[in-house]
């Protein structure tokens, strides 16, 4: 399977998981995912989760969980999921979900949905919008600030 088929398939699964949780809870609990040999999706989901993490302690945080679960199950796409406030080009402040994608040695790119919800709850992504980023699960130490 090519890169942007294994990366639709992530990206369906995950948008899929994100809208029925809006659609339920009203809000995300952020998870992960690793698409690993044969297709397989291992969901990750923490025990817990600290109130009002700063963007540096949810990346350290993915960063360190899918980096060993890539490594035990032999997954090189990786993604984590959850809901932020993004500002726009009008400067107004919309709910986005947040998938930060990775594939070793290939690419790293956040990705922002903005989203609405219709009055029966149905959760209606808009066109995300990309942006290239560094690396942060493939090549992950322990060592790094």
């Amino acid at each position: 399977m090519t890169l942007q088929g294994q990366k639709q398939d992530l990206l369906n699964l995950v948008t899929k998981l994100a809208a029925s949780q809006l659609e339920h809870g009203g809000f995300i609990f952020p998870f992960g995912a690793v698409l690993g040999p044969g297709r397989h999706i291992k969901l990750i989901k923490p025990q817990s989760w600290k109130e009002n993490p700063t963007r540096n302690e949810v990346e350290r945080y993915w960063a360190r969980v899918l980096s060993k679960a890539s490594s035990d199950t032999g997954g090189k796409l990786v993604c984590w999921c959850s809901v932020v406030d993004a500002s726009w080009d009008e400067g107004d402040w919309k709910s986005c979900v947040l998938i930060h994608l990775e594939q070793a040695e290939a690419l790293s790119e956040d990705m922002f949905y903005p989203y609405e919800q219709t009055e029966g709850c149905q959760v209606v992504f808009g066109l995300p919008t990309v942006v290239k980023t560094s690396p942060q699960v493939f090549g992950f130490s322990e060592r790094v600030n």
